[in-house]
């Protein structure tokens, strides 16, 4: 049950079978990069469909988008919200920096700023269970992910005027740097800026 909600929320390690929920709930998270990234792929790979290529990513045991590394939230039982988060250990290179292109660059530099820290690298919370505690227990089970990793702190690269930064804030993390943010194909943000943001967890159980 989420503290100061009647809602019983259950959170466990994602499911195969939740793989189409869990696409949409990245591309949530990522407000549409991802999908531009996957209609990329779709036209490389000859993928009928941009939901497909997340699908597949989800589904697949090794990719950074895989099921493995996510934990889903569910309300009586059905799907509501989505974690993507890891230890954040191999710092990237220049060079991959620099052949990321605009719209990447910047998440790869700023990944920087967190390198050795427990990496929130996705939150998402379909629209109907949103204000119910969901994003918080999401955010709670991170932090004992982290704690069980034995890591000192966390890390979380979000838009400067998402609503979910306030979310980040109330959980104790503050800002520790910026880069610009380039707009993509689909983007409804033209401008601003990527923020990174750190919180301590040494101490915590």
């Amino acid at each position: 049950w989420s503290e100061g909600f009647c809602v019983p929320i259950s959170i466990a390690p994602a499911e195969k079978a939740d793989a189409a929920g869990l696409a949409v709930l990245a591309d949530i998270a990522g407000h549409g990069l991802p999908s531009w990234l996957w209609q990329r792929a779709r036209q490389k790979e000859g993928f009928h469909s941009v939901m497909e290529v997340g699908c597949e990513r989800v589904l697949s045991e090794d990719h950074v988008l895989s099921h493995r590394r996510m934990v889903a939230a569910k309300v009586d039982g059905v799907l509501a919200g989505m974690l993507l988060d890891y230890p954040l250990d191999e710092p990237n290179s220049e060079t991959d920096i620099a052949e990321s292109g605009p719209v990447i660059g910047p998440l790869l530099k700023l990944e920087n700023r967190v390198s050795g820290c427990w990496y929130v690298n996705m939150l998402a919370v379909f629209r109907q269970y949103r204000g119910m505690g969901v994003g918080r227990r999401l955010l709670e089970e991170s932090r004992n992910r982290a704690v069980a990793s034995v890591r000192r702190e966390m890390g979380v690269i979000v838009e400067d005027d998402n609503p979910a930064r306030r979310l980040y804030e109330a959980f104790g993390f503050e800002t520790a740097g910026s880069e610009p943010f380039a707009p993509f194909a689909g983007s409804l943000k033209q401008d601003g800026e990527w923020v990174v943001m750190r919180r301590p967890i040494t101490g915590e159980r």
